[in-house]
């Protein structure tokens, strides 16, 4: 029975190359007197073809429905079945499956189809969200309607896509806060309402780092402006090397004038050691000054006093919020 079910979803997958070819050849049975509207078919559906290879499915079925409107053919319907699955709409997806099962009856997939869709709706039933809430008797809103009172058992199913959910209870501040789901998958979120008498936190729940004990300072770390020296004086000798350098090819080029082969060489060579010089030093000397600047003004070496820092673990309109994905 298994073989059979996977045997069946890949059939599915695969018709999906069928379902292009099919179309193509039932655009080009129809009437000489609709050929101009066969012509421009075509067009979507081999644009259609391509966006969806390159898993552009908004673009694919854009061009899909277009096909379809000229030359509404039950292969076109398939092929918009697929879209809107990869598209997270599964519901609308099994609509177009059921649509394409009624204009062609006698399709050879169709128990592949109905295994499908059994499968979509399985995916649809798990897609939603799992409400955990600090108080009974709160209503729980999603995009709006009212969909359950605290305690909440099971998820709340939804659409796959964005949404909001609204925590309501008369005494506590009222909570909101925007979430994702995707298809087959689902989302929890434990909610900590707030009550109106006390005050509304305006950044959530933190936990405060201690001070250090009175007399207890913090030294600035001087570790980079030592290593920014480091380098620089590196740079520094590097460029001293290459002018070395530059100066004994210029005597190499001198000793050597009735010969232009080495004087060209030994002058070429010069060139660069001293363009490297030009560069290397000036680098070295504006980097060893600026360090400099900024180690005046910052005076790293003197302590300092460390200050409390407030984590916040949460932000929320009115309680704590932890969310997780559950797959």
């Amino acid at each position: 029975m298994v073989k059979s079910k996977e045997f069946s979803m890949n059939l599915i997958e695969k018709s999906m190359l069928m379902g292009f070819l099919l179309c193509i050849l039932a655009i080009a049975a129809q009437p000489a007197n609709a050929q101009s509207d066969e012509e421009l078919a075509k067009t979507h559906f081999k644009a259609a073809g391509s966006y969806y290879n390159q898993g552009k499915y908004e673009k694919a079925l854009e061009e899909f429905k277009e096909a379809y409107r000229l030359m509404p053919l039950p292969e076109v319907i398939y092929n918009m079945a697929q879209c809107y699955e990869r598209l997270g709409d599964l519901e609308t997806s099994i609509g177009e499956y059921r649509k394409y099962m009624e204009e062609k009856p006698d399709a050879k997939d169709l128990q592949a189809i109905r295994d499908k869709i059994e499968s979509l709706k399985d995916r649809l039933d798990k897609t939603g969200i799992a409400v955990k809430i600090s108080e009974e008797g709160a209503t729980v809103f999603i995009d709006g309607t009212e969909v359950a009172t605290s305690p909440v058992s099971g998820i709340i199913k939804v659409l796959a896509g964005n949404h909001e959910l609204k925590v309501e209870k008369e005494g506590f501040h009222p909570f909101t806060m925007k979430f994702s789901v995707a298809a087959g998958l689902s989302q929890s979120a434990t909610i900590n309402m707030t009550p109106m008498a006390e005050e509304k936190p305006d950044e959530g729940e933190g936990e405060i780092e201690p001070l250090p004990a009175a007399g207890k300072k913090k030294k600035g770390n001087m570790t980079g402006y030592w290593a920014v020296y480091a380098v620089s004086g590196a740079v520094l000798l590097v460029g001293v090397v290459t002018g070395v350098m530059a100066l004994v090819e210029v005597g190499k080029a001198n000793d050597n004038t009735t010969n232009p082969v080495l004087f060209n060489d030994h002058k070429r060579k010069a060139e660069k050691y001293a363009l490297a010089t030009d560069v290397l030093i000036p680098t070295g000397a504006v980097a060893l000054v600026i360090t400099s600047i900024v180690l005046g003004v910052k005076k790293p070496w003197k302590e300092k006093k460390k200050t409390a820092t407030i984590t916040p673990f949460v932000s929320g309109d009115g309680g704590g919020l932890m969310l997780n994905g559950r797959f």
